[in-house]
């Protein structure tokens, strides 16, 4: 009933969206009579200055997993919320998780990465892949006539930052098509290989005005991380992004691989803001 009236007065959020997990929750209930004092409670807890750490981050993690075919958009997408540009749904995530994992794992600290980091999950049909991925490699290829269609993908428009000023429309990618069965023959050969894709999405993307470069190291003063692609915007409040490449293949397009594939990337990322130690 606490969660159902806070979802209810801010648009469908859910509390973790606040920093406050179901435990909180619980916790608060078992210390106060009634609904009305543990809602109070919980409103301050909301007020905790969660916001105000991050509104100081200057980086945005943007997580990319190429999909081959409907099915896999469905289960890349079933943890996110597209219409707020893919940001990555806690619920969804957190409700894959077993008992023990959620006993066991910091899911404060995940938590506060994922907000810190304003933290998304895109899928990307592998047809505008392959079209930008032609000649790997070759340094000096750019392929021109693929950059435009580029451009109209859910990933340029979130990597380019104004993912809020849209609504992104239902993604789909027609299995049938000649278009796609060339891709998925072509995502095949290149599954793995992050590196040599990185290398000719930062180009491109530096083409299209957002300067990027691949494999580039980042340093704090909690540790350091190799992202696959490391992209400026310029003078926006999150000025880079942080591009994780998912080159796994169609069938490991799983929910248990999607969701242990964001348990270990918010892991890295809880360590790298210092939210957990590393061991």
């Amino acid at each position: 009933m606490i969660e159902e009236t806070f979802s209810f007065h801010n648009p469908g959020q859910e509390l973790a969206n606040y920093g406050v997990l179901r435990k909180d929750v619980d916790e608060v209930c078992r210390r106060v009579d009634t609904i009305g004092k543990a809602i109070e409670e919980l409103g301050h807890k909301i007020g905790q200055p969660l916001y105000r750490l991050q509104d100081i981050s200057e980086y945005q993690v943007v997580v990319v997993w190429p999909v081959a075919d409907g099915t896999g958009i469905e289960r890349v997408t079933r943890f996110t919320d597209p219409q707020s540009g893919y940001r990555l749904s806690w619920g969804a995530w957190c409700n894959s998780l077993n008992d023990s994992d959620r006993e066991g794992l910091p899911l404060d600290a995940y938590n506060q990465a994922r907000l810190y980091f304003d933290f998304r999950l895109v899928p990307l049909p592998v047809a505008d892949l392959h079209g930008l991925c032609q000649r790997l490699g070759d340094e000096d290829y750019l392929p021109l006539g693929a950059l435009t269609q580029f451009k109209k993908t859910h990933l340029y428009t979130v990597l380019t930052g104004h993912s809020d000023e849209r609504k992104f429309g239902t993604l789909r990618e027609h299995r049938k098509s000649k278009r796609a069965r060339e891709a998925q023959d072509w995502y095949a050969t290149v599954t793995g290989k992050s590196v040599a894709v990185g290398q000719r999405l930062a180009r491109c993307l530096t083409e299209l005005q957002l300067p990027s470069s691949y494999e580039q190291e980042v340093r704090c003063e909690h540790g350091r991380i190799v992202a696959d692609i490391h992209t400026e915007r310029g003078t926006q409040m999150q000025r880079v992004v942080l591009t994780e490449l998912k080159l796994l293949s169609s069938h490991e397009t799983t929910p248990s691989h999607i969701r242990d594939q964001i348990r270990s990337t918010l892991r890295k990322y809880a360590q790298f803001a210092g939210f957990i130690p590393r061991q």
